[in-house]
């Protein structure tokens, strides 16, 4: 059996196929050397055998359907809650810039920066001694103006009175003279003297500006005094102007001129003085058009800013603007301005500084919640979810969506049970009844 063996060995590959009886051959072969090995090389191919056997069931065991990685999460209840974020600078209710066109130099300031102020309280003193003399010349200029046209009327009127009287006596002349004239006492010639004498009386009195018997003044005269009584009332508003005062309530923000500056030369050409309500905070607001059908008048609003520390101030939705506007230059989409009042007092919150409004649009209490990525959305419109079931098994749930806020969404839906384990981000090949094996690390 050895002369076989090594026969077997040495013979050619096509020729040991071709035998019919070449298997029971090599296996007596290798039976034989495997008798005449130590036990411990015959415990070391045993070894090596069990490897392979496992090795061709792996592989045998390969050929079978692949199993999908999934990602779960359990399913819980819990309160969710929709709302806009939206930042800009807190401001005043009312803020105003108070300027001076006067140049004139500045004798006094009156107030700081963070200093309360009440209306026409006054902030700045200006040198006015030149406006004083300017008030006091157009006051005698229309004061003269007064008195002489007051002059005039009367002279006026005493010779409108005076032509009446002569117009009176010219009209009886003239009657008398028509009189003898028809019995021939009188030639035509007087009749006509008298008649061209009582017309010209009859013009001069029409030339009275009269009412009601009285002569008033003529419009060159009116227009005379008026143009007097509006020179004297701007120097009276020069000189008024020359005391700066706030046009409303509030606290001083800016203070941006100096003792010793002209009125109109400012720092930077700022106002003199920034006055702010400061007693009522607002935001000025834009939201998407996408989103404003979101949004309504009264809504409830929560701010906060880095200077709160963590603390939250309630406000609420004052004003919706009727009119949208451009995001941003050439931008299709279009914004909507709304201003939002801060309700709740908190001496930390200063104007000026940049804060974050959250205005809640929905919330619900107590319901199931998932990962916005765990919903699919189907062609027909309607949505589903996938949970694994115990045997590791994909089953679809039909849901109906909530309440959605950037993370997370609300979902109702027939046999959700808390624990269930929901697939997040399921692939575009997976199906119901796919057998899965859960990944969550």
């Amino acid at each position: 059996m050895g002369e076989n063996l090594q026969v077997m060995q040495a013979g050619n590959p096509a020729e040991q196929t071709g035998s019919s009886h070449q298997p029971k051959r090599r296996f007596l072969g290798v039976f034989t050397k495997l008798k005449k090995m130590s036990w411990k090389k015959k415990l070391l191919l045993l070894g090596l055998a069990v490897v392979v056997a496992v090795g061709i069931k792996l592989a045998m065991g390969s050929g079978a359907a692949a199993v999908s990685m999934v990602t779960t999460t359990p399913l819980a209840k819990k309160d969710i809650e929709e709302s806009l974020s939206l930042k800009a600078a807190l401001e005043g209710s009312e803020s105003v810039e108070v300027v001076s066109r006067q140049h004139y130099e500045v004798l006094e300031l009156k107030v700081k920066e963070g200093d309360k102020v009440s209306k026409d309280q006054v902030l700045a003193v200006l040198d006015s001694d030149t406006l004083a003399m300017q008030v006091e010349q157009a006051r005698d200029t229309y004061d003269l103006s007064v008195y002489q046209q007051r002059e005039q009327i009367q002279q006026q009127q005493r010779e409108y009175e005076k032509a009446l009287q002569t117009l009176t006596a010219a009209q009886r002349q003239y009657d008398r003279v028509k009189v003898l004239q028809a019995m021939g006492a009188e030639s035509e010639e007087s009749l006509e003297t008298a008649k061209n004498g009582l017309d010209d009386l009859q013009r001069a009195i029409e030339n009275f500006d009269v009412r009601n018997g009285h002569v008033v003044a003529s419009a060159s005269q009116t227009k005379q005094l008026e143009i007097y009584r509006k020179t004297l009332a701007q120097a009276q508003k020069d000189f008024e102007e020359s005391q700066i005062k706030s046009p409303i309530n509030g606290t001083v923000t800016r203070v941006n001129i100096k003792v010793g500056r002209f009125a109109d030369d400012t720092d930077d050409a700022k106002p003199m003085f920034v006055i702010e309500d400061l007693d009522q905070l607002q935001m000025k607001v834009l939201v998407s058009e996408y989103d404003i059908a979101k949004v309504s008048q009264g809504q409830a609003v929560e701010v906060t800013a880095d200077i709160l520390k963590g603390e939250a101030v309630q406000a609420v939705v004052a004003r919706i603007s009727p009119t949208g506007e451009p995001k941003a230059v050439g931008s299709s989409e279009r914004v909507i301005p709304i201003l939002i009042n801060i309700i709740e007092k908190n001496d930390k919150l200063i104007a000026g500084i940049t804060a974050k409004a959250k205005i809640a649009i929905a919330s619900a209490k107590d319901v199931w919640v998932v990962p916005i990525e765990a919903i699919i959305e189907k062609e027909d419109g309607t949505n589903q979810i996938f949970k694994v079931d115990a045997d590791q098994t994909l089953q679809a749930v039909s849901v109906t969506l909530g309440v959605e806020n950037d993370l997370e969404v609300e979902i109702q839906g027939d046999g959700l049970q808390a624990g269930d384990k929901i697939v997040v981000s399921p692939g575009a090949d997976l199906e119901a009844g796919t057998k899965v094996v859960e990944n969550n690390e």
